[in-house]
């Protein structure tokens, strides 16, 4: 029999279907400020969850070498997309304030996604300056995401 390999993706899937199950259980709830609250927790854990997985990738791959490009700039998308699943599941709700964080997190995104362009481009003479670059436009992403994590509690 095959082994299946646990991604993060998978991992992550697997938590999102468990946190649902546990807030639809057998037992009524009596209010819909309980149900928000259950649903505001599952989202900060989340939030955290997608925090410390991308965070943890940045160290991995960090270090790379120009050798390596293809596999940082592959990463980074990786990094990047788990965030974007955070701030979805947190942007559930529609205020101004939450709004202008999100906008201020998709400006980031954007930034750091021609940033990669560039890191995709760079030839082993700018590989370094252009990794830091990248790395820049990376903590304003996790910055922004930070931001909007905060706006839920608010």
């Amino acid at each position: 029999m095959a082994s299946m390999k646990l991604t993060p993706s998978l991992v992550l899937l697997a938590a999102i279907s468990a946190a649902a199950f546990g807030l639809s259980g057998c037992e009524k709830k009596t209010s819909v400020k309980e149900v928000a609250q259950d649903t505001a927790t599952a989202a900060k854990d989340l939030a955290s969850d997608v925090k410390d997985a991308a965070v943890s990738t940045w160290d991995t791959v960090k270090d790379y070498t120009f050798e390596k490009k293809s596999d940082f700039a592959d990463a980074m998308d990786r990094m990047a997309a788990k965030t974007d699943a955070g701030v979805d599941s947190l942007a559930v709700k529609s205020e101004p304030a939450r709004d202008k964080v999100i906008e201020e997190y998709k400006e980031a995104r954007a930034a750091l996604k021609a940033q990669l362009g560039n890191l995709r481009e760079a030839s082993a003479d700018t590989w370094s300056a252009t990794k830091d670059k990248t790395g820049e436009a990376w903590s304003a992403v996790q910055a922004a995401y930070e931001k909007v994590k905060a706006s839920t509690t608010s």
